[in-house]
């Protein structure tokens, strides 16, 4: 069964609201706060903000090749757009509220595994990558204007076999940002007013 896709000016107002709330957090609180892990195993809000940077770099690639190709093919369209099963699966696991899923290693943080009490990521660089890549999927969205975003698939670049179309995977981004931005507040202990 078809699941009808948010409009594109909904994932455009997402993507924004996410990198507000990455910013917020990232000036409401100290670099050494924001590397601390809440506990063993688990990820700081740094490397939160990284695992977001990694995900997003490794997709747009794929989903500018999609979008090429759907202008080579001529395929013109308009939202609403729709995703089937296995999209809708996607975005009900990837999305806010989902069940925490193990993390293909391509998309965890650097050191992430090891057992220190505090990563040691560089949070201004972190954040403005954070900032790049946002504005890379705002890039995409623009691309996409005027194409049948839900016509083209694009393969995921850890799952090859994975292939959602271009709407899913835009979708999805914000969705997967709102999720982190859950843990990063857990992490942080933040309740939306920073360190006080």
């Amino acid at each position: 069964m078809a699941r009808r896709l948010k409009d594109p000016a909904d994932w455009k107002t997402d993507i924004l609201h996410c990198l507000e709330e990455v910013k917020r957090l990232a000036g409401a609180h100290s670099e050494a706060r924001m590397n601390r892990r809440p506990e063993e195993g688990t990820w700081s809000a740094a490397e939160c903000i990284r695992h977001l940077n990694l995900t997003a770099a490794l997709m747009a690639p794929k989903l500018e090749a999609a979008i090429r190709k759907a202008k080579e093919r001529g395929l013109e369209g308009e939202p609403p757009f729709s995703t089937g099963w296995l999209g809708s699966w996607f975005l009900d696991g990837s999305g806010p509220g989902a069940r925490p899923l193990p993390v293909p290693g391509r998309y965890r943080p650097e050191g992430s595994r090891d057992d220190a009490p505090s990563s040691s990521l560089d949070v201004a660089r972190t954040v403005a990558e954070f900032d790049e890549l946002q504005q890379r999927w705002l890039d995409l969205i623009e691309e996409g204007r005027g194409l049948q975003l839900d016509a083209v698939r694009a393969p995921s670049p850890v799952i090859p076999i994975l292939r959602l179309n271009v709407a899913t995977w835009i979708e999805g981004m914000p969705g997967h940002q709102m999720r982190h931005l859950k843990q990063m507040r857990r992490a942080l202990g933040d309740s939306g007013e920073g360190e006080g």
